[in-house]
């Protein structure tokens, strides 16, 4: 008798937005609300990025943060895996403003000093 065990690959539920921070602000991402896997199968979560923002994954959940004094964009992309197949995102970017800065745009535009 053969048993054919069929492994579903994990999914992409949604894409990830563009994201802006601003310099020394972190930021958590639920990476269970974007990918899936219809076995059930635990699955590991990996990215890639241009260094400049620094990623640490555990639970399920991503956080980001601009290194050092980085502003500017970036962009990334994050894969899940089961260890058979795996599913990569849509890249996406992130903008790092210098928290001064905006708040001075924002006061401007709000006609503020």
């Amino acid at each position: 008798i053969l048993i054919d065990i069929v492994d579903h690959a994990p999914v992409l539920l949604k894409n990830f937005s563009n994201t802006i921070l601003f310099s020394g602000q972190r930021y958590a991402l639920n990476l269970s609300e974007y990918f899936y896997d219809e076995d059930n199968n635990t699955l590991t979560f990996s990215f890639y990025n241009s260094s400049v923002i620094g990623v640490e994954i555990a639970n399920e959940t991503a956080v980001l943060a601009p290194i050092g004094n980085f502003t500017g964009k970036a962009y990334m992309f994050f894969k899940a895996s089961d260890s058979i197949d795996s599913v990569a995102s849509n890249i996406f970017g992130i903008e790092v403003e210098e928290r001064e800065k905006a708040l001075k745009s924002l006061r401007k535009i709000v006609g503020l000093k």
